[in-house]
């Protein structure tokens, strides 16, 4: 059985040469990190493209399952249900870094971003740790404390408590 997203990773060189060593998602290390999603960017944005934000292992594992079908190898179940969690590993740290609400300065992640249809804000920082956001010496502004200026607020009674203000609240120590 052939799928859409399986035409569409077959379709992808990196990814056909991938298959050969019977790896579609590349994992390396001990859990899923920013630099995995980096390092499979062409396997999870058709991903996300086909299968939105939550897809199930159980889906995950078809759609790995068709790919190598489709490339008429043969894979262990066991490195099937790897693949999938890997993948449905990476979307989920995916849909966490997209949640943060802040610009990634991964440019691959910037772009799986945008391929979701979210609009990115450029002033970010760039992949190489270089920030091309103005800093605030730049821009004019200068950091402002507390005003030091008297206020209008009304003058506190001395000896006054809380209890006299707000009377239907228990004082300490009473029921």
């Amino acid at each position: 059985m052939s799928t859409r997203l399986a035409e569409e990773w077959e379709s992808i060189p990196e990814l056909r040469r991938l298959a050969q060593k019977l790896v579609l998602v590349q994992v390396t290390g001990t859990g899923t990190t920013r630099e995995s999603i980096v390092q499979n960017e062409a396997v999870i944005k058709p991903a996300l493209h086909h299968l939105g934000m939550r897809p199930s292992v159980q889906t995950c594992m078809l759609h790995i399952k068709a790919f190598f079908d489709l490339m008429q190898l043969s894979i262990p179940a066991a490195h099937v249900y790897t693949q999938g969690w890997a993948l449905r590993r990476m979307i989920s740290m995916f849909n966490l870094i997209v949640r943060r609400g802040h610009t990634p300065r991964e440019a691959a992640i910037v772009r799986l971003m945008e391929g979701v249809g979210l609009t990115v804000n450029p002033n970010a920082e760039a992949d190489d740790g270089t920030s091309t956001r103005a800093s605030s010496d730049d821009d004019g502004c200068s950091e402002h404390g507390e005003s030091e200026e008297l206020s209008d607020d009304d003058d506190v009674e001395e000896g006054l408590s809380a209890w006299a203000v707000y009377p239907y609240t228990n004082k300490p120590g009473s029921r």
